[in-house]
């Protein structure tokens, strides 16, 4: 497979792992850009000189150039805002193409108890979608530090990664013990997965654990 191919397969699978919440931002972004159009064609029009003078008709292109910076910064600032998620999923590198067969409908083993000391992450993929749906999708598995047991009720949880908000990977911020979102500070409570702040409303999905008597740590599906 060819990097263009590999890129456009990542960026599918991406947008299926979304829940299709791209196709939404893309509605809008298009949205934007043809309201914005039209606001600045009619906008230059009327500043379009009434006679042949010099001195206004450079005054008025100066300000047409200016008035353009200004509409293609703030519709950069727009576009960055809601595709910066997207990049950033596909940056990490978690989104894993190819079918699932019926075959690989077994648990995933996630890690060892012993791999894990407190207040540790892991970073694994479950093989459907809270929807059902096949697919791969980013989770992480975190042993909770010793504060957070008695709130939790249990030593290790584990939630999807995907934010809730616009579907950013987050990550485990052991020093502050929250589940943090990098694209737009969503903060989670890794005791259960509730939003703690930010952006996001609604929680990440919990994912059913089961520990093996030889501390081996399996995804059994979604809570």
């Amino acid at each position: 497979m060819s990097t263009v191919e590999h890129f456009f397969a990542n960026l599918l699978a991406a947008t299926s792992l979304t829940n299709l919440k791209n196709l939404g931002i893309a509605l809008f972004l298009a949205l934007v850009v043809g309201v914005g159009a039209i606001i600045y064609y009619f906008y230059t029009k009327s500043l379009r000189p009434k006679h042949n003078n010099p001195g206004s008709n450079e005054r008025t292109s100066s300000r047409r150039s200016f008035l353009a910076g200004v509409f293609v910064l703030a519709l950069a600032g727009v576009v960055a805002q809601f595709l910066l998620p997207l990049l950033e999923l596909l940056r990490k590198g978690t989104v894993v193409t190819g079918e699932i067969s019926s075959g690989q409908e077994i648990p995933p083993k996630i890690a060892n108890v012993a791999e894990m000391p407190p207040d540790s992450q892991v970073s694994f993929v479950m093989r459907r979608n809270p929807d059902g749906s096949p697919g791969q999708h980013p989770a992480i598995l975190i042993h909770l530090p010793e504060d957070k047991v008695a709130l939790a009720g249990k030593e290790f949880v584990a939630y999807s990664a995907v934010c809730t908000h616009l579907g950013c990977i987050v990550g485990y911020r052991s020093e502050e013990d929250v589940l943090f979102c990098p694209c737009h500070a969503g903060y989670f409570d890794p005791t259960n997965g509730k939003v703690i702040s930010g952006p996001p409303k609604k929680p990440l999905r919990e994912i059913k654990l089961r520990i093996e008597e030889n501390g081996d740590i399996y995804a059994e599906g979604w809570a």
